[in-house]
């Protein structure tokens, strides 16, 4: 007699006994890729291929070769370029622990599986290790076990394994280029160094992952002590998403000695990379782009709104709010407006007014509504000194439940324009406002 546990060792199936991952790897794995597709010799002309060229019958297409060193992967063929590390790691997981669903051991023809000529082939490596093909053939839709036909280029057999293979694969040559403008990752980024239009700035993160901001000047850094994140992450934010979109041969001018703006970035390795943003130049359909120079040191265009995103000054990453009351709940409002004041407080969730005179508010829809107006009071810039002395048109005080008072805000009219003057307490400055908010 013998355990069960020992039976079930030795009850093997010849399907669980043989081979089946796609490819053999070490502990090293995959490290080098090369992918084309096949022209069947008697396809048409006319045939839709994903490359542009269209080779003669039976001949591969233009073949798109990756390699990883140093941990990621660069793009060899058919251009040198900086490649899409999330794409080429999807599809080389896919091929490094894929496995047969199924074999056919003794196929008669390999053209009845779509494998003469094939649909494509991929060839990888892995370290100092041989060169292993897969031929890829057509559509597997007999059985439970569908999927596609696949032959290793050591095996007489021809396998089935999981179509998502296909998806994954390169759409056409230049499929596997990086686009994006930072090939890195935002959540590496420990510190920025911003130049434009005269101005420049160091953006750093900070041990809590804040974003502190500053002022490059002869004598140092001059740190903002009013910095919204919400603004340094969305520079952040469209860093990681402007892509590229067509890349210039070489020797076409594009005025990177002298950039329209520069971005140099320290990662949190201590690695360095390098943004920059050139000549404006308008295309032939009239679509406005700028220049810009990749981090891998490929240089293309980008429209002149993505530029934009990245166009930024000290002001822009300041926090805005004249009145931050966001998130808070407000339990007393002073208000001076059109000469008149009135004081509204909120006791046991509803709001009355105690000056000029004592009463009950029954519908709080207004009291919120001006409430939310006074949050949305931004500045849109910072105005002389001298610029406060205008006609007092508004006045506004608030008090939290926390019990911290907050204002008073103070905008004036100005004389030109429908641009008003404001001041806040606790900031030296005076700010621009729209006017489109007082009704």
């Amino acid at each position: 007699l013998v355990s069960d546990q020992t039976f079930r060792e030795f009850d093997r199936s010849l399907f669980e006994l043989r081979r089946r991952h796609v490819v053999d790897v070490g502990e090293q794995g995959i490290d080098w890729l090369r992918f084309v597709r096949v022209r069947p010799a008697d396809a048409d002309n006319g045939a839709v291929l994903l490359a542009p060229e269209k080779p003669e019958g039976g001949e591969e297409s233009l073949a798109v070769v990756v390699q990883r060193s140093e941990g990621a992967w660069r793009l060899l063929e058919p251009v040198a370029r900086a490649a899409d590390q999330e794409k080429i790691q999807a599809l080389v997981a896919e091929i490094q622990y894929g496995t047969a669903r199924t074999f056919v051991d003794s196929p008669q023809t390999l053209a009845q599986y779509g494998l003469n000529p094939p649909s494509a082939r991929i060839s990888v490596r892995s370290g100092d290790g041989p060169v292993q093909t897969l031929s890829l053939g057509g559509i597997a839709v007999d059985g439970d076990d569908g999927g596609i036909y696949m032959k290793r280029d050591d095996d007489p057999a021809v396998w089935v394994i999981d179509g998502h293979l296909l998806t994954l694969l390169p759409a056409d040559p230049y499929a596997f280029q990086n686009r994006r403008l930072f090939t890195g990752a935002a959540a590496d980024i420990a510190e920025m160094r911003l130049r434009h239009a005269g101005e420049r700035l160091l953006l750093r993160r900070d041990a809590g992952a804040d974003w502190r901001v500053a002022r490059l000047t002869d004598e140092g850094p001059q740190w903002l002590d009013d910095v919204d994140q919400a603004a340094a992450s969305a520079f952040v934010g469209a860093l990681q998403v402007i892509e590229v979109d067509r890349f210039l041969e070489s020797g076409v001018a594009q005025g990177f000695e002298d950039p329209w703006l520069a971005l140099d970035i320290t990662l949190t390795d201590g690695t360095e990379r390098a943004v920059a943003l050139g000549d404006a130049v308008t295309e032939e359909t009239g679509a406005a782009r700028r220049y810009a120079r990749q981090d891998a040191g490929d240089a293309g265009t980008i429209g002149v709104f993505q530029a934009g995103l990245l166009a930024r000054d000290a002001f822009s990453f300041r926090d805005r709010r004249l009145l931050p009351v966001s998130g808070r709940e407000v339990v007393a409002l002073r208000l001076l407006l059109d000469g008149e004041e009135r004081h509204l407080i909120r006791e046991g969730g509803q709001w009355r007014q105690t000056v000029p005179s004592a009463f009950r508010i029954r519908d709080a829809a207004p009291v919120e509504a001006l409430l939310a107006s006074l949050r949305d009071v931004r500045a849109s810039g910072t105005a002389d000194e001298g610029a406060a002395a205008g006609t007092l048109l508004l006045e506004a005080e608030v008090t939290t439940r926390e019990g911290d008072v907050i204002g008073p805000l103070r905008v004036r009219a100005d004389a030109v324009g429908d641009v008003l003057h404001a001041t806040t307490a606790g900031r030296d400055e005076t700010f621009t406002v729209g006017a489109e908010w007082l009704e």
